[in-house]
């Protein structure tokens, strides 16, 4: 189950950053639901220009990327969205951080017949 963690989050990050041939970043966003301690179930969107989208259950926030030496840190005044691996917070002014697991959803397939 942590190799499965570990490859989603490695696959969001990496595309996250990742460049078109013509030097252009990739628009389309890529989406993590992670699963938060007294928050419950919150989405991510990691947009390639440097933004993350914050969908928590009240409310949606735009987070900004800061440089970090390993993993990836997103910030908006008091709310900060951190990673490392297969650990990820989510920290909420002065309250202690938030541990935030991914979760895979099962897909529906459409064509399924009932």
């Amino acid at each position: 189950m942590k190799a499965l963690i570990v490859f989603l989050l490695l696959t969001f990050l990496m595309s996250c950053g990742k460049q078109e041939e013509d030097g252009s970043l990739d628009s389309l966003p890529n989406e993590v639901h992670l699963n938060c301690e007294k928050i419950g179930l919150i989405a991510v969107k990691f947009i390639p220009s440097e933004t993350a989208i914050l969908m928590l259950p009240d409310q949606t926030i735009e987070l900004i990327a800061e440089p970090v030496a390993t993993g990836f840190k997103y910030v908006k005044s008091e709310i900060v969205l951190r990673g490392k691996g297969n650990e990820v917070t989510l920290t909420i002014g002065i309250q202690p951080p938030f541990k935030c697991t991914p979760q895979v959803l099962a897909q529906v397939d459409s064509d399924a017949k009932p």
